[in-house]
């Protein structure tokens, strides 16, 4: 199932399944990410946002509150860990409307975000099902 996100107010945007492409962009901040995209789209796909054409754009953004296994970690535990983890992810974001709370961004540049669905946090979520830990600032080992 597609989402697409609409930036409705500064630093909240909403991802709504079922949606093909961007709704709208609101206000000056809508119009100052518009020209800032379009004037630096190197650093617009660092910073996570990868636009097709004029009237589509996806974004991807990091789970701010944890630290997840990763798909390609260094044993088999940390791998098949990785996998629940994700599928778990998709599964709680295909069930209904999503509020994307960006925090700034991370030592890489990518976009930090907290998803939040009904009032519940994504990466608290991951947490209780014993698939990521709460983010220490920096990473530890899964194997």
């Amino acid at each position: 199932m597609r989402s697409c996100v609409a930036i409705e107010n500064m630093g909240v945007a909403t991802a709504q399944p079922s949606c093909a492409l961007i709704h709208a962009m609101k206000g000056i901040f809508g119009a100052a990410v518009f020209l800032w995209l379009a004037a630096w789209p190197a650093l617009a796909a660092d910073r996570g946002f990868q636009t097709y054409d004029g009237d589509t754009t996806r974004a991807k953004f990091r789970i701010a509150n944890i630290d997840a296994p990763e798909i390609e970690g260094k044993c088999t535990y940390e791998r098949q860990l990785a996998i629940k983890a994700r599928d778990f992810a998709r599964a709680w974001l295909a069930k209904g409307h999503v509020t994307i709370h960006t925090e700034g961004l991370d030592k890489y540049g990518r976009v930090l975000a907290r998803m939040e669905r009904n009032g519940e946090d994504l990466g608290e979520a991951l947490i209780r099902a014993g698939l990521a830990r709460k983010w220490d600032g920096r990473r530890h080992p899964w194997c």
